[in-house]
């Protein structure tokens, strides 16, 4: 059984990277949700892993944390999904905040001491 890569998936996924231009270092990453462009440039190196990772041949294994473990979370974060560190930011606070008034939340009035 052939084993997926990240670019068999990307039909399915609506952003992230695209295509990585390894002498250069551009990556092209989609938005998820407007479908622009732009490009992310890296080192060489890293493009080249990136790359790697992209087409299944990474030698540290399919996962983005093994293949690039020297990118900051976010920095994956947007080549897997194409929304950018500030994006993440806000998406990930407004999360924690939802979870935090969640837990406070048990359905019952609040009364008065």
């Amino acid at each position: 059984m052939k084993r997926s890569t990240v670019k068999d998936l990307m039909p399915r996924m609506k952003g992230g990277v695209e295509k990585v231009d390894t002498i250069t270092g551009v990556c092209v990453i989609r938005h998820p949700e407007t479908g622009f462009v732009r490009f992310v440039i890296y080192e060489p190196e890293v493009a080249l892993r990136i790359d790697q990772w992209l087409n299944g041949q990474s030698k540290d294994g399919p996962t983005i944390q093994n293949a690039l473990p020297d990118l900051k979370a976010e920095q994956r974060e947007e080549l897997l999904t194409g929304y950018t560190p500030a994006e993440q930011e806000v998406m990930f606070k407004e999360r924690e905040e939802e979870s935090i008034e969640s837990q406070f939340d048990n359905g019952e009035e609040e009364k008065p001491f």
